[in-house]
């Protein structure tokens, strides 16, 4: 079962926004690591603070574990999903997640 966690500190942004951002992250899940979305679950977390290289600014730590299906093939197919999906909809370069 793929749990995705996902925590912006892009500011407060609104239940819709989240709800998409959500959406498109278990989308990206489900398409890269061949999961059933019946089996992924995933979370939102607003953070205050987070810093990124060093520097202050909007940042996104996205976080994936699965049983299986993890590795060296999968990797950078889901980092570029999820960055995308991520990317999307909240206010973060893609170099920031």
């Amino acid at each position: 079962m793929p749990h995705v966690h996902v925590m912006a500190s892009a500011g407060p942004q609104p239940d819709m926004v989240i709800d998409a951002t959500l959406k498109d992250v278990e989308s990206a899940v489900c398409e890269v690591l061949g999961k059933p979305l019946s089996y992924v679950q995933s979370a939102y977390t607003q953070a205050t603070k987070m810093r990124f290289g060093g520097q202050d600014g909007n940042t996104v730590w996205v976080q994936v574990n699965s049983i299986g299906k993890i590795g060296p093939a999968t990797n950078p197919a889901l980092a570029q999903a999820i960055t995308k999906a991520v990317c999307d909809h909240l206010p973060v370069p893609a170099n920031r997640v």
